[in-house]
């Protein structure tokens, strides 16, 4: 009988030592450490911006068409515990919205725009921007797949634009939504476009999850408002929003820091 209870004290002993070392094999912060790594990204997404118009004719917002759009960039994550880490990137994202329509010319020459139907312009706003993201990662990481959400700050600086629609050329738009101005220079009268004088800085939220696969692959969804304003006038404000995908990949192999 005592030899009975010696092998099951015995067994018992190798089951848990047994168990011990598969979760410590498992465990990536079982030796009290943690990981640091570098990662390469890119996406393509969509791109729209929301108009207000805190006018005394009209206090409403309108979302803009969509605009296809392209980013890249680097992220260096640390802290990279068993279910959270922290990861600022650096990278470039384009933002922009995209127009469509039809118009039509009075007998004065204005152009007054007449609706969606039987296009016969189509106009691309693009801005550039570089971009630092402090974000930070919640992650399942019991799985070979897994799975995660972000969310963080991204501030970002205007690189360049380029400007194709003039939100003010159209007549209804300049009286309705007081999106001009009138302006005089010596002898010449004219209107003031306020879709100008664009914020070289801005800042803003990004939210998104994600699935890290084998060997640091990722994938991502995530979206990205503007807190800050694009353009802050009294008669015009302009907000930037982009929803993107992602693809990235750890080019660099781990490196493990002591806690």
């Amino acid at each position: 009988m005592k030899q009975v209870d010696k092998m099951k004290s015995f067994l018992a002993l190798c089951l848990i030592g047994f168990m011990t070392q598969a979760y410590g094999q498992n465990d990536p912060v079982s030796d009290r450490s943690y990981k640091e790594n570098i990662s390469l990204f890119m996406g393509v997404g969509v791109a729209t911006q929301i108009h207000s118009y805190p006018t005394r004719y009209i206090d409403a917002s309108f979302a803009e068409w969509l605009l296809p759009v392209m980013g890249a960039g680097v992220g260096y994550t640390f802290f990279n515990d068993l279910w959270f880490s922290i990861r600022p990137q650096i990278g470039y994202i384009q933002k922009g919205c995209t127009f469509r329509g039809r118009y039509s010319t009075d007998s004065t020459g204005t152009s007054i725009y007449i609706g969606y139907i039987n296009n016969n312009f189509k106009y691309n706003n693009t801005f550039h921007y570089l971009t630092a993201d402090i974000l930070l990662k919640f992650k399942v990481n019991t799985w070979k797949a897994k799975p995660y959400i972000i969310t963080g700050l991204r501030n970002e600086m205007l690189l360049a634009y380029s400007v194709d629609y003039d939100i003010s050329q159209f007549a209804y738009q300049q009286f309705i939504f007081e999106t001009s101005e009138v302006f005089s220079y010596g002898d010449q009268v004219g209107l003031k476009s306020k879709y100008d004088n664009f914020s070289k800085l801005n800042y803003g939220m990004v939210n998104g999850i994600g699935v890290e696969f084998t060997k640091g692959r990722f994938i991502e969804l995530s979206v990205n408002h503007d807190i800050g304003y694009l353009i802050n006038d009294p008669g015009l404000k302009v907000q930037n929003n982009v929803v993107v995908i992602t693809v990235g990949a750890r080019p660099y192999t781990d490196r493990r820091v002591s806690r």
